[in-house]
């Protein structure tokens, strides 16, 4: 009930950048690359399989409590933010839920009004890919220029974190490349081998922990 109220006006710059972004893809690439302003914790994703879009949203971070109500918050306000973009009427083919139906699922039903799947494998809105190509009313260049550059931290914060948020959410698409990640934080692959190491740590060693985080994560 209280996620109901969010969107992208309750993300301050971010919301910004999301509503002048040209179309709905963009708006929710660019979503997935700052939402950590807001949220350390947890990455979305997004990935598209033939006609079919699917916008995720992952725990990381270990020993999260009330992870259920972290999980259901997050995809009403991914709802939100959904509708925001594509207008009032529009709703999810369907909607997954990383945990157990609840007795009383009437409020899932009534705010989603879409099929919902319980115990699914991660926390996410099922929803035809077309919808990406949606070009935004909102849309300003300029405007989306500015806030990116206001938003860019890169240095204030250790690439290796960086890195880390971003190959879990590449791992959720299913492909996680050392060449894709160098690429997307602005470094040659080797310049990001060698802060790696600086920082104590190499792609493959979080590769492996992110991988048995996930794991650990699906078996429970």
């Amino acid at each position: 009930l209280l996620e109901q109220r969010g969107g992208t006006a309750t993300l301050g710059k971010v919301g910004l950048l999301v509503r002048s972004s040209s179309d709905v893809g963009s708006a929710l690439r660019n979503l997935i690359s700052h939402l950590h302003h807001h949220d350390q914790g947890a990455v979305p994703n997004l990935s598209v399989k033939g006609n079919t879009a699917l916008l995720g949203y992952a725990i990381y971070e270990k020993g999260v409590p009330a992870a259920d109500q972290i999980y259901a918050g997050a995809i009403a306000i991914t709802f939100r933010i959904m509708r925001d973009l594509c207008g009032s009427g529009w709703r999810p083919s369907e909607v997954w839920l990383p945990f157990r139906k609840p007795r009383d699922a009437a409020p899932f039903r009534q705010f989603f009004r879409a099929p919902l799947r319980f115990d699914a494998e991660q926390a996410a809105l099922v929803f035809p890919a077309a919808w990406l190509n949606r070009a935004l009313q909102s849309a300003d260049h300029e405007v989306q220029h500015h806030v990116a550059s206001l938003l860019v931290d890169h240095k204030r914060s250790e690439l290796s974190v960086l890195i880390r948020r971003a190959a879990r959410a590449m791992l959720a698409q299913g492909q996680v490349s050392e060449e894709e990640l160098a690429r997307r934080f602005g470094v040659s692959r080797r310049t990001m081998i060698r802060q790696l190491r600086q920082e104590g740590t190499s792609f493959n060693a979080l590769l492996r922990e992110i991988r048995l985080e996930v794991a650990c994560l699906m078996l429970r």
